[in-house]
């Protein structure tokens, strides 16, 4: 399970859809790494586990195993666009 703020994913899936139209997330036990190849370019942005006093600068991360599954943005956006009301989003991937 992945918990961060809804606006850095937010963030990360806008700052990659520029480049692509399909997202890789990837976990590991000390970090996710979202990351495209397209044909405009490759890109990627790792976020490590932090600890943080305030909930929305949190990110913790619950990884049994690793995981690596794609994702097409625009089904992602569409998602956004409902998480915009929620402070923290939770990814759980099987």
């Amino acid at each position: 399970m992945v918990t961060l703020s809804s606006s850095d994913f937010a963030k990360t899936c806008k700052e990659l859809s520029n480049l692509a139209e399909t997202m890789t997330i990837e976990t590991s036990k000390e970090a996710v790494k979202f990351s495209i190849n397209g044909e405009h370019g490759k890109g990627c942005i790792t976020v490590n586990a932090r600890d943080s006093d305030k909930t929305e600068e949190q990110v913790q991360l619950d990884v049994d195993e690793p995981v690596n599954l794609s994702f097409a943005l625009r089904y992602i956006f569409k998602f956004n666009d409902s998480i915009d009301y929620f402070l923290v989003i939770f990814f759980i991937i099987f």
